[in-house]
C-alpha cells in the first residue's frame, strides 16, 4: 500500500514520479478527502493481486490520473519553455519526455513543443516534427497535428484555446504572433 492516502484529508503533493510501484492498492485514497495530487507519472501501479484499476481507486477529485497499461496516466502537461512543470517546479523533463512518460501521447516528433508554453493534453496533440514549437498557447485539446502545425502561434502574442483544430502541415503556424491574441480556435 505504498502511498496509501497520499496527499488525502487536505494535504498536498506536487507529483509523484517513478515511485509508489511495488506492493498492493498502491495510491488507494490519494488525494482523498479534499486533498490534492497535481502530476502522477509513471507510479502507482497495481500487483497481479490487485489491478492498477485498484490501486487509484478512491483517488480523490484534485488529481487528474487514468489507470492505464499497470501505471497512473495524467491528461495534460504543464509545459514553460519547453520544459514540464508540476506545481510551479521544474520537474527537469522536456515537455516531450514528459508527454511519452504520461501513458498518452502528445509533443510527438523531432523538436515539438520545444519552446511550448502551455498545457497540452495527452490525447495526440502537437504531433508532428516541429508541431507546437515556440508556440504560446494556454491549452491545446486535440490539435495542432502536423509537421510545424501551431508553429510559434501565439509567440510573443497570446491564444488562449485551441481545440479540435489546426490539424494539417503549418496549420495555425504563427497565428497571434508578434503582439496579437486570439480566445479560441475551435472545430477549424
Amino acid at each position: 500500500e505504498n502511498c496509501h492516502s497520499a496527499g488525502s484529508d487536505g494535504g498536498y503533493i506536487g507529483l509523484i514520479d517513478d515511485s509508489c510501484k511495488s506492493g498492493d492498492r498502491n495510491c488507494l485514497g490519494a488525494a482523498a478527502e479534499e486533498g490534492r495530487i497535481d502530476y502522477i507519472i509513471g507510479s502507482c501501479s497495481g500487483s497481479e493481486n490487485h489491478p492498477a484499476h485498484d490501486s487509484c481507486s478512491q483517488a480523490g477529485k484534485g488529481i487528474d490520473i487514468l489507470p492505464i497499461e499497470g501505471r497512473a496516466r495524467f491528461d495534460r502537461i504543464d509545459c514553460r519553455n519547453g520544459m514540464a512543470y508540476a506545481n510551479e517546479l521544474n520537474t527537469e523533463k522536456s515537455c516531450r519526455a514528459a508527454c511519452a512518460a504520461s501513458g498518452g501521447s502528445c509533443c510527438i516528433g523531432e523538436d515539438a513543443c520545444t519552446d511550448f508554453t502551455g498545457l497540452v493534453r495527452t490525447d495526440g496533440s502537437c504531433d508532428g516534427i516541429r508541431a507546437c514549437w515556440g508556440a504560446n498557447i494556454g491549452l491545446v485539446v486535440n490539435s495542432c497535428v502536423g509537421v510545424q502545425s501551431c508553429h510559434s502561434a501565439g509567440f510573443r502574442g497570446s491564444i488562449s484555446t485551441i481545440e479540435s483544430s489546426c490539424n494539417g502541415v503549418g496549420a495555425c503556424g504563427y497565428a497571434a504572433a508578434d503582439g496579437g491574441s486570439i480566445d479560441t480556435i475551435e472545430n477549424s
